[in-house]
């Protein structure tokens, strides 16, 4: 059984859409909220830790959509709900009557009130923009089954985000910040439409004992898609001859490059030939074994106790990991500028290193899960993350060279987590519920970028600096105690017949 590589190049370009999107959201939202809107650090860090907690429900919900489920009820009340209390918050606090009874009531409101309308404001856009968003495309994903499940959900989602990107350029050349947050609550709706299904395409067209290969392509896309994004900032962003920095041509490139992505998938990835092809030979599994992750209980089919069990250890896995792992990605850059002395010369090229070595490891990482195993890679990755991070707490007082390599080796670990719990999840899945699966990796993902930012924070404040690398160490190293109980999820080759089939593996 081999990867067809030239199939999932082509999936990969949906994933590539999405990280060079993000890439450069992340990169250009905080400046425009800080140099357009005069917008302080902390409010815009609320601002921008939005999208992760909206991805927290809308990637599961939009995930089981996209494998033909209906939204429960109770979500529609829940989004109905919440955009009424979030909308009458908004309004309240933007009223001059209310705001001044709010200021002589609670006097320490007074600085926040601006802020608290404007998150308000978003989040009422967000569930507004659900309420329609999510039966539109569930309609248009029915009209347009030929193109596949998830499909649909690509297209359309890339050209409702690519339109809501022309928005948010007219609302912050034309219009306040009220609407320019409306702007973004939207553009945040349909970047979650489409991002479980995108990721969810490639194991649907991807045989079970691949997958591990698969993801390792689908990240090795991302980052090229990253990377875009980092060279069009660099080119396209300017300033004018008003002193005011100027995005057009970077929000334009950047559509272009999302649609021409989209374009891509529809025109070279019938989905629905794929798919089929997967399920005739189930997967790569037999059919017992597919079936068997499967029970009928009060009328629902739901997973054996030992199946559940596995699962959520692998997304404990997933959620320790990341409780590590980005403590430091987000909090580095004041670690050294703290610690050491001309810390900001070392910063870019220790995270550039660790980026390199991830993306440089990507595909190894995807052999060697195929020959050892997801669990054990993802074990090794673990291992050396602790010791890398150990290390940190004694030697990253002071800079060294050294540190360079500790994050060649963080890189490594990340790609050996990365590209195999994905899989391990996937493995668990069935046909008809992998894009609820994806929903449920990336639930815990952002759960834990939310927490530990404020947490790992919180100890570098009140106890130090000297917190955070042990910190990191502690949470991977507990990590690595769920996903060696884990007892499913792992995909490892059947040993050769013969020498020749043999030699046909080593050609993957």
């Amino acid at each position: 059984m081999k990867l067809n590589y030239k199939r999932t190049f082509l999936v990969g370009f949906a994933f590539l859409s999405i990280s060079a999107f993000w890439q450069m959201y992340d990169t250009v939202i905080p400046l425009i909220l800080r140099d357009t809107y005069s917008l302080p650090d902390g409010p815009a860090g609320i601002i921008m830790g939005l999208d992760n907690v909206v991805a927290l429900f809308l990637l599961p919900l939009f995930g089981s959509v996209s494998d033909g489920n209906r939204a429960p009820k109770w979500v529609w009340f829940a989004m109905l709900g919440a955009g009424i209390v979030t909308g009458a918050i908004s309004w309240l606090t933007g009223s001059a009557a209310t705001s001044a009874w709010l200021v002589a009531t609670l006097p320490w409101i007074s600085g926040s009130l601006a802020t608290i309308e404007l998150i308000c404001e978003i989040l009422a856009s967000i569930c507004a923009a659900a309420l329609i968003v999510l039966p539109l495309m569930t309609t248009l994903a029915r009209a347009s089954a030929k193109l596949g499940r998830r499909i649909p959900f690509i297209l359309f989602g890339t050209i409702g985000a690519v339109l809501s990107m022309a928005i948010l350029q007219y609302a912050e050349h034309y219009l306040g910040l009220l609407f320019f947050g409306a702007a973004l609550g939207i553009l945040l709706i349909f970047m979650g439409a489409y991002r479980s299904p995108a990721v969810a395409l490639m194991p649907d067209v991807t045989p079970k004992p691949l997958r591990s290969k698969g993801n390792a392509i689908i990240n090795l896309m991302g980052a090229v898609g990253g990377a875009f994004s980092l060279v069009a900032i660099k080119m396209l962003v300017r300033e004018t001859a008003s002193g005011q920095t100027e995005y057009l041509y970077l929000f334009l490139t950047i559509g272009i490059l999302m649609i021409l992505a989209a374009l891509t998938v529809v025109f070279t990835v019938p989905e629905n030939k794929f798919v089929q092809e997967m399920r005739d030979i189930n997967y790569g599994v037999s059919e017992e074994e597919d079936q068997g992750k499967a029970v009928e209980v009060d009328g629902k089919e739901k997973l054996p106790p030992a199946v559940r069990t596995s699962l959520l250890l692998i997304l404990a896995t997933i959620t320790l990991w990341f409780f590590g792992y980005n403590a430091v990605t987000t909090a580095f850059s004041k670690f050294a500028t703290k610690m050491w002395s001309s810390g900001l010369e070392h910063v870019a090229n220790c995270l550039l290193i660790a980026t390199a070595a991830a993306i440089i490891s990507y595909l190894p990482i995807g052999f060697l899960a195929s020959r050892i195993g997801r669990k054990k890679t993802i074990v090794i990755g673990l291992i050396i993350a602790t010791a890398c991070f150990i290390f940190g707490a004694v030697g990253a007082q002071k800079f060294s060279p050294f540190l360079y390599v500790m994050f060649a080796a963080i890189g490594f670990a990340q790609a050996a987590v990365t590209v195999n719990t994905f899989p391990m999840v996937w493995e668990i899945s069935r046909f008809g519920n992998v894009g609820k699966y994806t929903g449920y990796y990336y639930t815990c993902s952002m759960a834990a970028q939310i927490v530990t930012p404020i947490v790992s924070g919180y100890l570098l404040q009140y106890v130090g600096y000297n917190t955070l690398f042990p910190y990191a160490a502690i949470f991977v190293a507990l990590a690595i105690i769920p996903v060696a109980l884990t007892k499913y999820g792992d995909s490892k080759p059947s040993a050769p017949k013969d020498k020749l089939e043999a030699m046909q593996g080593a050609d993957d």
